[in-house]
């Protein structure tokens, strides 16, 4: 009897080819498993073990009688330094570990929190590096909940084939308040409070659109009191660039500031110019062999125990070819040291100035936060009129940087981004560059700088406003460190 044909196959040929195609598509499947398992585990993992949450209802008592300054200035930051050689010094790693659990044991959540945290390091800061991220997002949500003003920021970089995992901790001084595109949102104004060695090369951040934005309030200050302060000297400044700018930034500083606080800043500025010469004259005899070197040079003047180290050597080399100190750099780093540490009203001033200043990094952070909330992240930004000269990451500080050179701190803000020149910053001011400064940087800034401003804004972005509605911003920041 003849035997069915399935498919115009007899039947055991059919059953052949179907046990065939059966083990081919196993083999198929265990390589496409295969292929795809490092994926599947890592999202596998995650549904099992996803980042602790701060469900635990604990009262406000308990969480003001945790040194929260004590664990973010000291203890989390020893643990990072600890974690870091923790296989060649597990005991340090280890107590210090306990010493941040000690520190929150009175919280169950920021307990949870830093255990996660603490072993998703442990495991492997790459892997676990979206959950790392989430973690910390996690505390300083939980952190704001409570009102308690401190924030950690983090990285995780690849170095010598390791991970490294480090953290900068912050305390929040002040918040403007910004209504951009998409609802209000913040910029804090934050102050270092960890002693690590890792130094931020920016003066302001964004994370998330949501969130907000952050300025550095550190790196304000050190402009306001490096860059803004001298210009207020009567000695004319050396850079040709500076030299450039000069009156249109102390006109601004006017404006901004009030012309009384401006007084009392330009007597104060020229004793710090006098305390800067006779540090640089002590410095330019290291050309002679003098080891003598001062390495940090105080906003407002000495202190009591500097100033007698200086008369020390002042009389100890009094009769050296190469002094490590004259008798008249030391007059004079105690004279102006007295009068800036004697001038009422003084500290005021420069917390006003630094405010005044750290609005050109608020607005800037601001338009990253506008095209966070607008385009899912700044790099999405789009630029028409950039003709795809600029990547993601130069169009969102081509637009950024616009929003900061409008208005009253506009003459200040192109002025610092003068000697930016490098990078994804730097390929975007020389796109506009030629625009807005018609003679270059040291031709200083043009009288209708808005109009140009506003020029550029509309032939690259299309747009005709800035993003922020409205701002209240902080009419004083407090000064930090000596």
């Amino acid at each position: 009897m003849a035997q069915r044909r399935i498919l115009g196959l007899d039947r055991t040929t059919f059953l052949a080819t179907v046990g065939g195609f059966s083990a081919l598509a196993g083999v198929v499947g265990l390589i496409g498993l295969a292929l795809l398992w490092p994926w599947f585990s890592v999202w596998l993992d995650d549904w099992m073990h996803p980042p602790f949450q701060p469900r635990i209802t604990v009262d406000d008592a308990v969480l003001n009688g945790i040194d929260v300054h004590e664990v973010h200035a000291e203890l989390l930051p020893t643990w990072m330094i600890a974690q870091g050689r923790r296989l060649e010094r597990p005991e340090p790693y280890a107590a210090s570990r306990s010493a941040v659990l000690a520190a929150v044991a009175a919280d169950p959540n920021l307990v949870g929190l830093f255990t996660d945290l603490a072993e998703r390091v442990e495991t492997d800061a790459i892997d676990e590096a979206e959950n790392i991220s989430a973690i910390v997002g996690l505390w300083n949500e939980y952190l704001e909940e409570h009102k308690l003003p401190y924030w950690l920021d983090h990285e995780i970089l690849i170095r010598g084939g390791e991970p490294m995992f480090y953290t900068k901790s912050y305390r929040v001084v002040e918040t403007a308040t910004l209504d951009v595109a998409g609802g209000p949102r913040r910029i804090r104004f934050i102050l270092r409070v960890d002693h690590t060695n890792v130094v931020e090369s920016y003066d302001g951040k964004v994370t998330k659109g949501e969130d907000g934005g952050y300025v550095l309030v550190d790196r304000i200050f050190d402009q306001t009191v490096t860059d803004l302060w001298p210009l207020l000297a009567s000695t004319p400044p050396t850079d040709p660039v500076v030299a450039a700018f000069r009156e249109s930034v102390v006109a601004s500083m006017t404006a901004g500031v009030g012309e009384s606080r401006l007084q009392r800043l330009r007597a104060a500025a020229e004793d710090r110019a006098r305390l800067l010469e006779a540090v640089d004259s002590i410095g330019a005899r290291r050309s002679c062999g003098s080891r003598f070197l001062i390495p940090v040079i105080p906003r407002l003047g000495f202190d009591r125990d500097s100033l007698a180290t200086f008369d020390r050597y002042a009389e100890r080399d009094v009769r050296q070819a190469c002094p490590s100190v004259t008798p008249e750099e030391a007059e004079s780093l105690r004279d102006t040291s007295h009068a800036l540490l004697g001038t009422s009203g003084l500290m005021d001033d420069l917390e006003v100035l630094a405010a005044w200043n750290a609005r050109g990094t608020a607005a800037h952070e601001s338009q990253h936060v506008a095209d966070a909330l607008a385009n899912g992240s700044p790099t999405n930004t789009p630029c028409p009129g950039c003709e795809d000269r600029l990547d993601g990451t130069a169009v969102a500080e081509l637009s950024a940087y616009l929003t900061s050179f409008r208005g009253d701190t506009g003459p200040v803000s192109l002025l610092q981004a003068c000697s930016v020149t490098s990078g994804p910053h730097g390929r975007a001011l020389r796109l506009v560059f030629p625009e807005l400064l018609p003679s270059g940087c040291e031709g200083g800034p043009p009288p209708d700088l808005d109009t140009r401003v506003q020029a550029a804004e509309q032939r690259l972005f299309g747009r005709t406003a800035p993003p922020v509605v409205r701002a209240v911003y902080p009419e004083s920041i407090p000064l930090p460190g000596p």
